[in-house]
């Protein structure tokens, strides 16, 4: 089963669905709920990027070098902000 892919496709999903919502609530001039649902947006963000690290991370020789690289920060801050997707 490939449940980091699933999770990974319905975070997004999550994340387009709160940027929607966001749009909406901006034109209707409600900007305590636009900021409510950046906060959402911010979570999804994380999701995504917890899942995308386990995928990355089961495929052979991707490193916590080659990811923080990826992410434009050293080994040693993408493992600690990352390493608990192991």
């Amino acid at each position: 089963m490939t449940a980091p892919q699933e999770s990974l496709g319905a975070s997004v999903a999550r994340m387009r669905e709160r940027l929607d919502e966001i749009e909406k609530a901006q034109a209707e001039g409600d900007s305590l709920l636009a900021l409510e649902l950046a906060q959402l947006v911010g979570d999804s963000a994380d999701s995504i990027l917890w899942s995308a690290t386990a995928l990355a991370r089961r495929v052979p020789g991707t490193t916590w070098t080659v990811i923080g690289g990826r992410l434009g920060i050293s080994r040693q801050a993408a493992h600690q902000r990352l390493g608990g997707v192991e």
